[in-house]
């Protein structure tokens, strides 16, 4: 067995000196340059502008996001590419920074829970959880900001189509309907504000209102904005007036509108139907419960 030592030694020093030089390796490798163009290129400025946190872990998120690109397949980029852009581009990162941000996440609850342990001195079987959800926790922030887009961009749509009746009945073009409306928001951060505003931004540049109109539809899937959007260039390509056109479809939006705050009150009453079973249900305890411990008592 002692003859055999040095070569035991040997092979983990050869191991040890293939880690070290493949470490060396991937950290020689150069961070990806940030991407400050187009939407998602404004989103990382002003995320970079307005949190310090953001600016000082970014570029460890560049780095680590340019390793895992080299292993992140294109479908599964493209996928978290797209639900990045339903979110509103969380930050103007890019997938596989995303992805970092995630294990980056994950670590930090790993190394506080190993922190934890060494102090108290014993092990921590529970807390061990928390790695793996903070990895979970940015997926699921992505989600909830999904959603709260459509959300408010479903309330907020049939009373910007109105202002845009407006001004175009008083002689306005639809650029110049845009550029209003966007300037009398009252929340610049408003997602259908911000949106409109990415529009006109692409009008500038040069693309075309049909272009720039349906990558609007694109970055909000609501049934709402696809029939705004297909009124539009319906409007156009007949040579309608987009006026009269737009004020039939804010009418029928506040149809629309009406009848899905029906339909939520209606579920809201089934929903309700449990949580009122289990309150009944206490509260017969509370009455019933004494008057059932006298009876055991006398008999």
């Amino acid at each position: 067995m002692t003859g055999l030592t040095p070569i035991y030694l040997l092979v983990l020093a050869t191991c040890f000196a293939a880690v070290m030089l493949l470490a060396y390796r991937i950290a020689c490798v150069p961070a990806a340059q940030p991407n400050l163009l187009g939407i998602r290129g404004l989103k990382r400025v002003r995320a970079l502008q307005e949190s310090s946190l953001f600016a000082s872990i970014e570029p460890g998120l560049r780095w680590l996001g340019s390793q895992i690109g080299r292993v992140l397949g294109p479908g599964p980029s493209s996928r978290l590419d797209r639900r990045l852009m339903f979110a509103g581009d969380l930050l103007g990162l890019s997938a596989p920074e995303f992805v970092a941000l995630c294990l980056i996440c994950g670590a930090t609850a790993g190394l506080f829970v190993a922190v934890y342990a060494a102090v108290s001195g014993q092990a921590q079987g529970r807390l061990a959880l928390l790695a793996p959800l903070a990895a979970v926790l940015p997926q699921g922030r992505l989600s909830s900001l999904r959603d709260e887009r459509r959300r408010r961009v479903n309330q907020g749509l049939p009373p910007v189509v109105d202002l845009l009746v407006l001004c175009l009945s008083a002689g306005l073009d639809l650029p110049g309907a845009l550029r209003n409306v966007v300037a009398q928001g009252s929340n610049p951060n408003d997602p259908l504000s911000e949106e409109l505003g990415f529009v006109l931004q692409e009008l500038r540049v040069g693309k075309t209102r049909r272009a720039a109109l349906a990558q609007f539809a694109e970055r909000l899937p609501t049934n709402s904005v696809r029939e705004f959007v297909g009124a539009i260039i319906q409007a156009e390509e007949r040579g309608n007036p987009l006026a009269r056109v737009l004020q039939v479809h804010a009418e029928a939006s506040r149809r629309e509108r009406s009848v899905r705050a029906e339909e939520a009150a209606a579920k809201t009453g089934v929903k309700m139907m449990i949580p009122m079973l289990m309150i009944f249900g206490s509260i017969l305890c509370l009455v019933l419960g004494p008057l059932v411990l006298k009876t055991n008592s006398i008999f």
